[in-house]
């Protein structure tokens, strides 16, 4: 699941035979677009998912199905679950300190869907 779940989100550059340094290599040759690319539509799957299985939840009739910490749970479990299985599949193994960004980054980025999700109020 993890395998499927890190090629879907993950965009992989493949390394050339003598390649010295990768991330230099990525910057001048292979450069990926993050925009028109089709794994940027995790964003927007991500808050379409959340937010038809919040809306499909509220149709029950439990009183807890209404909270926003509903779709805030989804969103952070989803944020983690998708973190951590690109951090996984990363080839060298990341270090410590980039798994605690990654994390962090995946919670910021959990944070927005969720904001996309619930609507954020404009100040009056």
């Amino acid at each position: 699941m993890t395998n499927w779940l890190a090629k879907l989100t993950m965009i992989s550059l493949k390394p050339r035979f003598g390649q010295k340094n990768p991330l230099e290599e990525q910057l001048t040759e292979d450069k990926v677009p993050i925009f028109t690319n089709v794994k940027s539509l995790t964003f927007p799957g991500l808050v379409l998912l959340v937010k038809g299985a919040w809306l499909s939840l509220q149709q029950l009739p439990i009183s807890w199905a209404n909270s926003k910490w509903i779709p805030f749970l989804f969103c952070i479990l989803f944020g983690l679950v998708i973190a951590i299985s690109n951090l996984k599949e990363e080839k060298p193994s990341p270090r410590y300190d980039q798994w605690f960004l990654g994390i962090l980054i995946a919670l910021f980025n959990s944070l927005v869907i969720f904001g996309a999700v619930v609507g954020v109020p404009t100040p009056k």
